[in-house]
This record gives structure tokens, sequence and C-alpha cells, in this order.
């Protein structure tokens, strides 16, 4: 072996026992340090343009998501279905394991909507009062569906739910009209999927004007899938959730 191949073989294992030490440095330091949900509701999670999102508020989405693959997760495997949260689909170079597509729709979702929400007030939408009632009872469906371990654990409380929803109809309505005047040019795809938080349109022609800034201080150890499932009537986990 030449001096200049030792050379590189040695860097090569000072760079990884580097890692390595790294890496076992970080996992002593979580369990040591052990990430509690509860104790950061009022840090900040992800910036929109400025707009500062709490943990607290992304509560709403965390539920929503997680509720809704859970119910995927039991009809594809009722005895164990934290299965199908481990599950890869393979979709090209959008493949991904059904826990990370969960993540990337709850902060997707969240970012995708405060730009929407603020690009429809500035147009001058509002809702009317119809939509202000229909806001008031998915919201008042939704906190009754939720125990009151979910509800503890996310800090959500009733006023939040209904600013959500009354978001998410605005965010409809307004989008409903906004595709009318685009050009998808170049674009494959149906309208209203191209203008969601992960279509092409929106990735490439909306979300680059926007300034996002996501906190991973706090983003990185939320395990999306294990807040607001498997929660007894105490709020601790169960042992189904707990060891996936």
């Amino acid at each position: 072996m030449d001096r200049q191949t030792k050379k590189g073989l040695l860097i090569f294992l000072l760079v990884a026992g580097f890692l390595l030490a790294a890496g076992f440095g970080s996992v002593c330091y979580k369990q040591a340090h052990p990430f509690v949900y509860e104790d950061h509701l009022s840090d900040v999670v992800v910036s929109v343009d400025g707009r500062d999102v709490t943990l607290r508020e992304l509560g709403c989405y965390i539920y929503v998501v997680e509720k809704f693959v859970d119910e995927q997760a039991r009809l594809y495997n009722p005895s164990n279905p934290s299965e199908y949260w481990d599950r890869r689909f393979s979709a090209g170079l959008k493949s991904a394991f059904v826990v990370d597509m969960a993540s990337s729709a709850v902060y997707g979702t969240c970012v995708c909507d405060l730009i929407y929400e603020s690009m429809a007030e500035e147009a001058g939408f509002s809702l009317s009062d119809k939509q202000e009632e229909k806001a008031r009872q998915a919201a008042k469906d939704i906190w009754q569906e939720m125990s009151d371990a979910q509800k503890e654990k996310t800090g959500m409380t009733r006023e939040m739910l209904e600013t959500f929803e009354r978001r998410k109809i605005l965010v409809a309505a307004y989008a409903k009209e906004y595709i009318r005047d685009l050009d998808f040019t170049g674009y494959a795809g149906n309208p209203q999927q191209l203008i969601s938080y992960d279509g092409d349109y929106y990735q490439k022609e909306i979300l680059p004007h926007h300034t996002v800034r996501y906190h991973n201080s706090c983003k990185n150890q939320i395990e999306i899938g294990q807040v607001t499932l498997g929660l007894d009537d105490a709020g601790s986990e169960t042992e189904a959730v707990s060891n996936r």
C-alpha cells in the first residue's frame, strides 16, 4: 500500500469514527433527555412568511393526519396497524415510508394552508355565515371524537379547531377560483392536485416565492404516528404504539 493510499484510508477511518461517535452520542443524549411533547407546546415549529406556528397549533394537522393514516392502517392489518406505518410505497423518485409521507403531509399541508390563507385574505376572500357555521360544526365533531388524553397531550382547544376548520374552508373556496386564472402548460395532472402541498405547480411556481423556516430543534424530535394514537385514558401510550 503506497503512502497516498494509506493517507486516504486514515482519513476515511477518522471520518467514519467521528460519524459513529456522533451518532452514538446523539442516541445517548436522546435517551438521557427524552423529548416530552407536552412540554414543548409553545415552541415554534415552523414559520411561514414570518408567521410562527407553535406545536400546539400544529396539533390540529397532526391529529387529522394521524387519524386518517390510522384508519388506513387498521384496514390494512387490523391485528397490527403499525405494519402499515412502516410500509414503503414505491413511486419512482417519490417512494417513501408511510410514516415519512404522513410527516410530509402534516408540515406540507400546514405551510400550504397558511400561504393560501394569506393569498385569499389579500384577494378579499372571507367566509359567509353558512361557511362559518360549517366550520363550527366540523370543529365540534372533531372535539367530540377526541379523547381527553388526546386533548391534553396536544393542548387542543375548541377555538383552535374552529380556526383550523375556517382556514380549510377559506383555502378550498379560494383555490376553486384561483386555478381558473392559472396556466398549467407543461404540467400534467389534475389542477387541484397540482396546487396542493405536494403538487408540481405549487412546488415550482408558488412555494419558492414564500419564506418557510423549520425550527428543527423541535421538529426533528416529533414522531408523527406516535403523538395522538394509542393513548389510554390516563394519557400514556399503549404498548402497541409505543413499541413501533
